[in-house]
């Protein structure tokens, strides 16, 4: 998928948010998204984040996915690398979504949502 493709689907809002809020704070998971003509199928990494410190949450059309690491509690290394930052990823949605299909899984720390674009029904306009 190109990257203008992308843009179409999720905006340049995304990347604008995500370095703001997540400037110091936390670390932006790498994602990707698929798509047919009715789902869209989200991919987030999540490494070492449990399934139970995950959220996912769907306001005006801003999909968020956080994921909180369990913060290391000595101090003690020859080395430290591994980051406990939590992983926050929002995603500006450019369709409309329905709400009750939505599903989601986590598998060996890769987080799958798969939204259903929700058509949109002409609505004919009485004259009176």
């Amino acid at each position: 998928m190109k990257k203008e493709q992308i843009n179409e689907i999720f905006g340049n809002y995304n990347d604008l948010f995500n370095d703001a809020f997540c400037r110091n704070s936390c670390t932006i998971p790498k994602v990707n998204a698929e798509y047919d003509k009715d789902n869209i199928i989200i991919k987030t990494e999540l490494p070492g984040v449990l399934k139970e410190n995950i959220s996912i949450t769907l306001k005006d059309s801003i999909l968020t996915i956080i994921g909180k690491k369990k913060p290391d509690t000595h101090d003690n290394y020859y080395m430290h690398e591994i980051s406990d930052k939590t992983l926050s990823r929002s995603l500006e949605l450019k369709f409309d979504v329905n709400k009750n299909t939505i599903q989601s899984k986590y598998i060996d720390g890769i987080l799958i949502i798969t939204l259903s674009k929700m058509e949109k029904e002409p609505i004919n306009i009485k004259i009176d």
